[in-house]
């Protein structure tokens, strides 16, 4: 899939590679996004959607690129994998995982109709409307596929949540997760809501499993993240709030993009192992006051088990809520669960009924009895864990560690779609991936040493009243 059969889509291609390849490495998020948006902004209207069809490699992922053309861009990259996988299907040489990504994508490339309801008439209204997909890369490597699918009236919509999930998930699950932002969408007020589902970061799944132990995947997640918040921004209503809701490992990714700069109006956490080992407060990851909002029940050991930090629930600048009937760590079958006072909660924060917030009720005991020993027992392994990846460092070995550690790669532009395939329209010589290296990654005190603390991330700037339902912890 390349530009090379309509000459001035490859012109335009080439061009936009200069551009990528021009960016500097130390830039910031916004600024990349900005640069990648002039491009768009002075292209041709015409030349826009040939490009997105002649190159859709290189415009399917590309942050500052206008959404509507990335939804085209990667579906056309989508079909093109359905479509090999269908090949080896006729030639019944497919694997079971291949098959089984054969099926997902031929559901996720299916015109479905949406019922919604006209907020004029009050009438049922039935839309046929292809799903769109942000991000969609099937070359993340480790079997994982990077996909952001948004849901719902995005450039209208007043307000916005974009979900992180954590380990296990992937695309083979999406029918899944837009089940469970749906459901956010129902507690927040669906025709007021769009819903982003973020699988845009390298998800642990089975097989490498043991990668949440570490902080690589979260440190590359976070920026990723962070960057592609700064293009959302671009494409949402300007007065538009937008909450970041995450789950388990996820919450490690919103974490480390939140140290980077990203900005959301609230921010909510659930069931996290803990959002960086220095991070104790909401201070400290630039949320602007009773914005950051922490959720964990009792019996969460991955929340017990800090083994990415101090609890969040624990911070004495969160607002802690009520779960209600929720005992247990899943996120659809957990804190999302249908009819919870957690997701009714989600919803209260999403539409910024802060009045409306519940914290934890009378019948709340504290953690169950098992908690504080087992959080001792998980703090004893990760020391154990830091010991051994020095060991390992001092030996010559690579661990994933985060920033610093061998083998650690960040994406900051030129993601993989920018890449060279011997076409002429890769005459530019942009380099197949263009990643930073640790020592590339601007430091987090700096960032922090540059940014104001908002009172909203994305509003005007004023000053709003305290959350009233929810409660502050208190250890």
């Amino acid at each position: 899939m390349t530009a090379s059969g309509d000459p001035a889509a490859a012109t335009d291609a080439a061009r936009l590679r200069e551009v990528v390849a021009s960016i500097a490495p130390d830039s910031t998020p916004a600024q990349r996004v900005a640069t990648i948006k002039a491009f768009f902004d002075d292209l041709d209207p015409a030349a826009a959607p040939r490009l997105a069809r002649s190159a859709p490699e290189l415009v399917g992922n590309l942050d500052g690129a206008p959404f509507p053309l990335r939804y085209q861009a990667n579906r056309i990259r989508m079909s093109a994998d359905r479509d090999a996988l269908g090949d080896l299907l006729d030639s019944g040489v497919i694997s079971p995982d291949e098959h089984r990504r054969y099926q997902t994508l031929n559901s996720l490339l299916e015109v479905g109709t949406v019922e919604r309801i006209d907020p004029a008439s009050g009438y049922v209204r039935s839309d046929v409307r292809e799903r769109t997909f942000a991000v969609y890369d099937a070359d993340a490597g480790g079997g994982t596929v990077r996909a952001v699918e948004l849901v719902g009236e995005l450039t209208s919509a007043s307000q916005v949540v974009v979900w992180v999930p954590g380990m296990l998930i992937n695309i083979d699950g999406m029918d899944g997760q837009v089940a469970g932002v749906n459901r956010v969408r129902d507690a927040a007020g669906p025709d007021q809501t769009a819903g982003v589902v973020w699988l845009g970061y390298d998800i642990p799944q089975i097989p490498e499993v043991l990668t949440v132990l570490a902080d690589e995947r979260a440190v590359a997640g976070g920026e990723r993240l962070c960057q592609f918040d700064a293009a959302l921004e671009r494409e949402t209503a300007p007065d538009a709030r937008v909450t970041l809701l995450a789950h388990s490992y996820g919450s490690v990714v919103a974490g480390e993009a939140l140290r980077r700069g990203a900005q959301f109006d609230n921010v909510i956490v659930t069931g996290s192992p803990g959002m960086g080992r220095d991070v104790d407060s909401s201070e400290f990851l630039g949320v602007a006051e009773n914005r950051f909002f922490a959720m964990g029940t009792r019996n969460d050991p991955v929340r017990h088990s800090e083994w990415h930090g101090p609890d969040p629930v624990r911070f004495a600048d969160a607002v802690r809520l009520e779960t209600g009937s929720v005992r247990w760590h899943g996120d659809l079958t957990g804190y999302l669960r249908p009819g919870s006072e957690a997701l009714a909660n989600i919803g209260r924060v999403v539409r910024s009924d802060y009045a409306a917030l519940t914290g934890p009720d009378g019948t709340f005991k504290g953690d169950a009895w098992w908690a504080e020993p087992f959080r001792g027992a998980a703090h004893a392994a990760r020391k154990v864990y830091d010991g051994v990846g020095k060991i390992g460092d001092f030996l010559g070995g690579a661990r994933d560690t985060g920033v610093g550690a061998a083998g650690v790669r960040l994406d900051r532009y030129a993601p993989g779609e920018v890449s060279s395939t011997g076409t002429a329209a890769d005459t530019s010589g942009v380099p197949a991936n263009r990643r930073l290296e640790p020592a590339e990654v601007r430091p987090l005190e700096t960032i922090q040493g540059e940014r104001a603390a908002p009172t909203t991330a994305r509003g005007d700037g004023k000053a709003e009243a305290p959350p009233t339902g929810g409660e502050h912890f208190r250890p």
